[in-house]
């Protein structure tokens, strides 16, 4: 052992000494070089004949104590005798993050899970240590965040929920071969995967038609129902989607039809809706058109369970339906704040409930724990083989990877119009 420090005459000060309460004395955190290095140097000296512990003090070839000044030697020295001495460094967490509310909440969030953790033992004996980076919700700052955060020598990145950041970072995070948890629905994240350490730990944003399909399916199965939109490509899509899934599943819907924006007389798509005895209807689209609509079908004594995608979260729409919107469902995105299960679940830091983005970023650090202790290691190769193999608990419940590296987890939530607030629906039918 003593050959892999003796080339030099001295071993290098090191720059972190935990035991000190310090994160950084003369230099950025250790790497997880630094902390080889501090464990080789520990184990290859002998032990002092004075009896004090072994420090990290720098040596000579011959393996006695080099000069220092002697406050500094007797702080060293004298201190890991009133406290026990941990590991030599941290394991380094990245955020990236812009500096808005969002970004926010994601920072608190990782520094409140890394004391957590840290408490309860570490990460394989380690401590976790959290630095920030702003990137700035835009793709130049995106990718110099991430530039830093590698430089920084992080393992995992947890963060970047805006889409061009993301796309920009997650190149960097790839060819470097660091783990990257991201946080923005865009699909280009995972659809364009940079590699195999890149990571989603939230829904996307292409999955609206498809949840649009499975809600229906389970609430109304072997129901008739329509699918309607406008002419936007937004609304086209969106349906297009949902139809595709429904008629894979078997599920061939009973009308199709079209709106225009600005329309303002559905006398004529109503009454088709009735001799079809449609039973739910999915309306993709403009939020005053569908509110027109919806109140020309209570008009005309039609009870159809109405279902809209999330453009219809809008006073738009709640005031041009009027009384009509009561008992509406929409989807809009997933944010696990919303549900019942969460409510229980504070910020310990302000004693309130916990936003959707502290929880999502609490549920990726600790399924990166998971699987770092599922993989005996903090290696992103191997961190990433374990997400893509195991279920990790988590604030949120389980969490487990698709193989493209996307969390399987809700996309979008079906929110109802009651009391006039937007609600939770009760899936369960």
């Amino acid at each position: 052992m003593l050959s892999r420090i003796s080339n030099a005459q001295t071993v290098p000060y090191r720059r972190n000494l935990t035991w000190l309460g310090t994160t950084s004395l003369d230099g950025p955190p250790y790497s997880q070089d630094d902390a080889w290095a501090c464990r080789e140097m520990n184990s290859a000296l002998p032990e002092p004949a004075n009896g004090f512990p072994r420090t990290s003090h720098p040596v000579a070839a011959n393996g006695a104590p080099s000069r220092r000044p002697l406050l500094r030697t007797w702080l060293i020295t004298l201190f890991p005798l009133l406290q026990p001495l941990p590991a030599c460094a941290d394991i380094i967490v990245g955020v990236a993050a812009p500096t808005n509310e969002s970004g926010m909440e994601i920072r608190r969030a990782a520094q409140a899970a890394a004391k957590r953790i840290n408490a309860e033992g570490g990460v394989l004996g380690e401590s976790l240590a959290v630095i920030e980076a702003d990137d700035g919700c835009n793709a130049e700052q995106g990718a110099r965040a991430a530039q830093s955060l590698v430089k920084r020598r992080v393992v995992v990145v947890i963060g970047h929920p805006c889409a061009s950041a993301a796309s920009a970072a997650g190149p960097v995070y790839a060819s470097n071969n660091v783990v990257l948890l991201g946080m923005t629905r865009h699909p280009a994240l995972t659809e364009k995967r940079s590699g195999s350490t890149i990571f989603r730990v939230t829904g996307r944003d292409d999955r609206q038609g498809p949840s649009a399909a499975a809600y229906l399916l389970r609430n109304f199965p072997g129901s008739p129902i329509a699918v309607v939109r406008d002419a936007s490509r937004y609304a086209r899509r969106i349906v297009n989607d949902a139809r595709a899934a429904l008629n894979e599943a078997g599920f061939t819907e009973v009308l199709s039809a079209a709106v225009w924006g600005g329309q303002k007389d559905y006398a004529k798509l109503i009454a088709k809706l009735k001799t079809a005895n449609t039973e739910a209807l999915f309306f993709a689209g403009f939020p005053i058109e569908a509110g027109l609509f919806l109140r020309q079908m209570r008009a005309a004594g039609l009870s159809t369970a109405f279902i809209g995608s999330e453009t219809l979260a809008t006073a738009q729409f709640t005031d041009t339906a009027g009384p009509a919107a009561s008992g509406v469902r929409i989807l809009m995105s997933h944010d696990p704040a919303r549900r019942p299960a969460a409510l229980h679940l504070m910020d310990a830091r302000d004693r309130r409930p916990a936003t959707g983005p502290f929880l999502l970023t609490s549920a990726a650090i600790e399924a990166w724990r998971g699987a770092a202790q599922q993989a005996g290691s903090t290696a992103p190769d191997a961190v990433s083989a374990a997400l893509n193999e195991g279920t990790f608990e988590t604030v949120l419940g389980p969490v487990s990877f698709a193989e493209n590296g996307d969390a399987i987890l809700p996309a979008y939530d079906v929110v109802t119009w009651t009391l006039d607030a937007w609600r939770v629906v009760d899936e369960g039918r």
